[in-house]
């Protein structure tokens, strides 16, 4: 057994338990439970944020150096990003603690509250520098909310499922989040041809920010009639009956207030199960580069280095994040089929793309047609999207259900924003810096998918759970009944 498995009774009972909740549950709930995560996941406004570059930085920042004001941007950008890890640790004590579902309401709420506000800003223009700083304000409160929302809609999905179910239903959680990106393409893409320059730059911008008033709303009313799942509450049970426990026996000498710290959800994952959080970074650190750069920065590069419209660049980003959706889930599928390795499907993609990183962006230059930068684009863009599909089962395996909310949480959204979040910025400043802005996303992509590879192969190691092919949960539970 693997160094991050859990009580070997407790895993496979609950895992059927799941499975007998699960299986009461009628398709008209299932897709309930799954609209309701994914109308929060595609709150998400990154995507329209950094597509409509060019009209956010003449709206909130001063005229100057176009090399400077693109810093700005992307600077602003990250905040976003780097505010996650903190909200994972917040709401990722929530859902732990109190549940899944206060906490993915709780997310939902402030994302859309935030995104609304950012369409009503007014620009700097009208009140200076206070309109940049409001901007970044409401980016790191978006970032906060969404650290606990895209990972504990995850967990939440992978808990919810059967267990000969959990990788697809997982991998559902990453095509909603993928379809919330395209439909974020769509956006941009009708606002920009509906509207003309001088509209665009008044309030055209303003659209796709307030429309998430109507999907935030509609979120929050389907969420606050989900049901928690019964993994968890059984995990929560059997954790809160030792606690009780242990308090008893205790009663002639209370816990002090640095053993009672140490109980929290997130200290105890620090304490006990650090390593996990190490190598899931490690692990989603090269397909957070690489999506980030593909999704944010690549169609920049194109108009600017490649010279192609800027409709036509979107327009290939939004057919290659279709595209990736049912590869997505056709991953999960695979990692519910017996004998799969999961991990091991992961590392196969990630040498691909190893392998293709640098030479792709030589190609770009050389080529300089739509064709071939769509074609490149679209199968790195295919093989992010079938480690994506295993990242969901996989990496919920290397933490106990009581911790599971924090760790994965933590783990995700720091390889998401430390990694990903701040690739566009990283390479832009890599380019400045060295006057080299052809191959240094290319190469960047390379060092970290190495790194990738290494800590999957580690993982296959040391945490097996997250590697093996589903069981059957009645026989897991007759292996369990006979060893208790």
């Amino acid at each position: 057994m693997g160094l991050g498995a859990v009580d070997a009774n407790a895993a496979p009972v609950a895992a059927a338990q799941s499975a007998a909740v699960h299986s009461g549950l009628h398709r008209r709930q299932i897709a309930r439970i799954l609209l309701a995560v994914g109308l929060g996941i595609i709150l998400d406004d990154f995507v329209v944020f950094s597509n409509l570059s060019a009209v956010i930085t003449k709206a909130f920042f001063p005229p100057g150096n176009p090399a400077t004001e693109a810093l700005l941007f992307w600077g602003i950008f990250a905040v976003g990003f780097v505010a996650r890890p903190a909200g994972s640790i917040l709401f990722g004590h929530i859902g732990d603690m109190y549940g899944r579902r206060p906490c993915l309401v709780a997310t939902v709420s402030i994302m859309g509250v935030a995104t609304v506000l950012i369409g009503c800003l007014p620009t700097y223009q009208m009140i200076g520098l206070a309109s940049p700083i409001l901007l970044a304000l409401l980016r790191l409160v978006q970032g906060l909310a969404m650290g606990g929302e895209f990972g504990c809609s995850l967990v939440y999905l992978h808990e919810v499922a059967p267990p000969k179910r959990k990788g697809l239903s997982g991998s559902m959680g990453f095509a909603a989040a993928i379809g919330g990106i395209a439909l974020g393409v769509a956006l941009v893409m009708i606002v920009t041809a509906a509207c003309t320059k001088e509209q665009l730059a008044v309030w055209g911008w303003r659209v796709p920010f307030l429309l998430a008033s109507v999907t935030a709303v509609a979120a929050v009313l389907l969420r606050a009639h989900m049901q928690e799942p019964e993994e968890w509450t059984a995990a929560k049970r059997e954790s809160d009956a030792a606690a009780k426990a242990d308090a008893a026996d205790a009663a002639a000498a209370p816990l002090s207030r640095a053993a009672r710290f140490r109980r929290q959800p997130f200290v105890a994952l620090l304490t006990s199960n650090w390593w996990q959080l190490g190598l899931q970074f490690l692990f989603e650190a090269a397909v957070s580069v690489s999506f980030w750069l593909c999704t944010s920065y690549l169609p920049g590069f194109f108009q600017k280095t490649v010279g192609l419209p800027a409709e036509l660049s979107l327009g290939m980003l939004l057919f290659n994040l279709i595209a990736m959706c049912p590869v997505i889930m056709l991953s999960g599928w695979a990692a519910d089929r017996p004998g799969f390795h999961r991990v091991v499907g992961a590392l196969m993609a990630y040498g691909l793309s190893a392998a293709m990183s640098a030479p792709m962006f030589l190609a770009f230059q050389a080529s300089k047609t739509a064709y071939t930068c769509w074609l490149l684009q679209l199968v790195y863009m295919l093989l992010l999207a079938w480690v994506l599909g295993m990242v969901p089962v996989s990496m919920s395996c290397l933490y106990p259900p009581t911790q599971r909310a924090s760790g994965f949480n933590f783990g995700h959204n720091c390889a998401m924003s430390l990694m990903g979040g701040l690739a566009p910025t990283v390479v832009t400043a890599i380019g400045l810096t060295t006057g080299n802005t052809l191959t240094a996303p290319g190469f960047y992509m390379l060092a970290c998918t190495l790194l990738s590879i290494v800590a999957g192969v580690a993982i296959t190691i040391l945490v097996p759970e997250s590697n093996r092919s589903p069981k059957d949960p009645a026989a897991d539970l007759a292996v369990a009944v006979e060893q208790a």
